[in-house]
């Protein structure tokens, strides 16, 4: 998993290629360290940050591998690490980009998701309904899709900006734009999620009207998670390792979807279609939404979002 190399970079930047080479296990061997020591490391609050702004793929690589392998040990630590990370969470609540775990706080998110698994979501839930921790949408995001089994989870804070990739990408993250789009009543980047045909539904769509149903319960954020039915990493969160790795792109798939609400409770079945668009897009998507039936698709969505808000 490469937190920052897999996740979007929402900035207009540009950036370089740098191939390095890391030996696994070579980096970050802190045997016999406490939780909080392994904290301390990873939070950079007992070393030097040096250059943490340098944005290129490759170093943002080469650095994750030894925050990969910290967040690992936390991981191996088992329900010891649990104190140490409930502690983080609260200051992040408490402080945000203040708090003395702000720096590299997305790994503190990864090994909470992956050690509590769906009981992580309460905490997580609270932090995504706090505009103290906008610094952190994406990777709060990430961790809750990640604790709950999802593909994908977007919650109605996430930014809408242009984006970059230091990954292969994904039909999830058309889908993930479209939601985000959706929630924030933005015809412009729905748009630009979409293939010819979704595009031509989209004239047709009674947008007013979902838009209504979708403000009905009157929730300051809402959320919508989803599952591909399907075997591989497109299932999988992008927070996961594997989606360093590079996939071989698909011509047109199909995917049967489940999707959720915000606690991660399947709220209705849709097949989302996709294409490989035939030259470059503004919103350089790879994959673009294509379904003719969009109407249906955006009404479930809708449905999703705008069931009650659950509080854990």
């Amino acid at each position: 998993m490469s937190m920052r190399c897999s996740e979007i970079f929402r900035q207009p930047i540009g950036f370089v290629l740098i191939v390095a080479v890391v030996q696994p296990g070579a980096i970050a061997q802190i045997p016999g360290r406490s939780a909080s020591e392994i904290v301390r490391h990873l939070t950079y609050q007992d070393r030097s940050k040096g250059s943490l702004h340098d944005v290129s793929c490759g170093l943002l690589y080469v650095r994750d591998q030894e925050n990969q392998e910290l967040a690992d040990q936390l991981i191996h630590l088992g329900e010891g690490a649990i104190p140490e990370l409930d502690r983080a969470l609260n200051s992040l609540a408490k402080t945000g980009e203040r708090s003395r775990y702000a720096t590299n706080a997305e790994w503190l998110l990864y090994a909470y998701a992956k050690l509590k698994g769906a009981s992580a979501y309460a905490a997580l839930w609270r932090l995504i309904q706090s505009p103290k921790v906008d610094f952190l949408r994406t990777a709060l995001d990430d961790s809750v899709a990640l604790s709950l089994g999802l593909t994908s989870y977007v919650d109605s804070r996430m930014p809408l900006m242009p984006t970059f990739f230091c990954r292969s990408q994904r039909p999830s993250d058309a889908l993930d734009l479209l939601i985000i789009a959706w929630e924030k009543n933005d015809r412009h980047w729905l748009e630009s999620s979409l293939g010819p045909n979704a595009a031509g539904a989209l004239r047709s769509m009674d947008w007013a009207g979902l838009q209504s149903r979708l403000r009905r319960k009157g929730q300051s954020v809402m959320a919508v998670g989803y599952r591909f039915q399907v075997e591989g990493s497109w299932s999988q969160p992008v927070i996961e390792p594997h989606q360093l790795d590079p996939i071989e792109p698909e011509a047109n798939p199909e995917i049967s979807t489940t999707f959720t609400g915000d606690s991660g409770v399947s709220c209705g079945i849709r097949r989302v279609k996709f294409i490989l668009p035939g030259a470059p897009v503004p919103s350089r998507l790879t994959y673009l939404v294509d379904n003719t039936d969009l109407n249906d698709l955006i009404s479930t969505i809708t449905d999703c979002a705008a069931a009650p808000a659950k509080n854990p």
